[in-house]
């Protein structure tokens, strides 16, 4: 996959039966969004695996209303106002998700490895789940990240 391809480019690999199934085969599947947004991928994962649940986390409750707002009827997506820094609480439970994603937000944090956000973010997996996260495609006009 190039770096340049798009945000909706990104999600149909996301969602690809392949790596979906390859995760999915030992689980009850449970997806968390960090950093949700208007939540377009978890639109497409939802019309894709309607039976499976969906967390969509964000910190702007006003995102999450709006993505509720462009859900289908009898979505199992839910939401949460959460910070991605700090994930665990409410719904989002320790090791109790096979897939965690976040599209186009973890870049803004300098140093999500040393800040500890992405072992954060795996102590939400269950064994063998799945982290998958996009970025913007940086150059060294965007600034100082570890990404």
């Amino acid at each position: 996959m190039s770096s340049t391809e798009n945000v909706d480019g990104l999600s149909k690999e996301f969602v690809g039966p392949k790596k979906w199934n390859d995760a999915a085969k030992q689980y009850n599947d449970a997806v968390i969004d960090l950093g949700a947004g208007t939540g377009s991928l978890d639109h497409l994962l939802a019309a894709r695996y309607p039976d499976i649940p969906i967390l969509a986390t964000d910190i702007s409750p006003g995102m999450l209303e709006t993505l509720m707002s462009n859900a289908t009827p009898n979505t199992k997506i839910t939401t949460q106002v959460a910070d991605m820094k700090h994930p665990i609480g409410g719904a989002a439970t320790e090791g109790s998700f096979s897939h965690v994603f976040s599209t186009v937000a973890i870049q803004i944090f300098l140093d999500p490895t040393s800040e500890g956000i992405l072992a954060e973010w795996t102590r939400l997996l269950k064994p063998d789940g799945l982290l998958a996260i996009t970025i913007w495609d940086f150059d060294e006009n965007c600034g100082p990240h570890a990404l």
